[in-house]
């Protein structure tokens, strides 16, 4: 692996880690400032992270347009654009970081806007890691492990995104999702290791789902 490629590794694993630990709001925090810190830290990494993989958006113009390739532009493009919803709403809701700049209008929308574009941003990094799993397996070199312990991953994430499901339809993500909740609950007495605990069984759900999806549309 050369260096490039532990770079580009190494920033999705801080912007990931970064994203489940945004995705408790302000409560996980005993100041805002923090929270908005590292929001501003994911912001910077996103960037760096299109810079890193900007030949992307050099091939678009480029080769055949296979059904997987359509799913992976629809997918970054939304991920792109709950991104700059992210940043943009952040900003204007912003007490300490970006106070400076004086935004006092479009408070409501910015929450709104914040609410559920941290939860798509939430599920589509979620389809977009599935869409590069496989370099990341082949890179640990899964595939040439014994095959019990292949059946054993498999059986551990299938685990893992049974109770995903639970998680989402118990925490009703569908309703941050499309605004019919407005407002965010953090269960404080369940703790910070179940809020982890689900949010990061989410994400392997909805990342097996992709995967899945992918095997299903190289087939057609």
């Amino acid at each position: 692996m050369n260096g490039k490629k532990i770079i580009r590794r190494a920033l999705d694993a801080v912007m990931t880690l970064l994203s489940v630990l945004l995705a408790g709001g302000l409560f996980l925090f005993p100041s805002d400032v923090v929270h908005e810190v590292l929001g501003t830290v994911l912001i910077l990494l996103w960037v760096a992270h299109n810079i890193l993989n900007r030949g992307f958006y050099k091939s678009l113009i480029k080769g055949k347009y296979t059904a997987v390739r359509v799913m992976m532009i629809v997918i970054n493009a939304a991920l792109l654009v709950s991104c700059a919803l992210l940043a943009v709403s952040g900003i204007m809701l912003s007490n300490r970081v970006f106070a400076f700049i004086g935004i006092e209008r479009g408070m409501g929308f910015a929450r709104k806007a914040h609410l559920a574009a941290s939860h798509w941003y939430y599920i589509l990094i979620a389809l977009h890691f599935a869409l590069h799993a496989g370099a990341v397996f082949s890179g640990i070199k899964l595939r040439r492990t014994a095959r019990w312990i292949r059946l054993l991953v498999h059986c551990t994430i299938g685990a893992v995104s049974l109770y995903g499901l639970y998680a989402f339809v118990r925490l009703g993500l569908w309703k941050y999702l499309f605004l019919t909740q407005e407002f965010f609950f953090f269960d404080v007495q369940r703790g910070f290791a179940l809020f982890l605990a689900d949010y990061i069984s989410i994400f392997v759900l909805f990342a097996s789902v992709m995967n899945g999806a992918m095997t299903l549309f190289r087939r057609v």
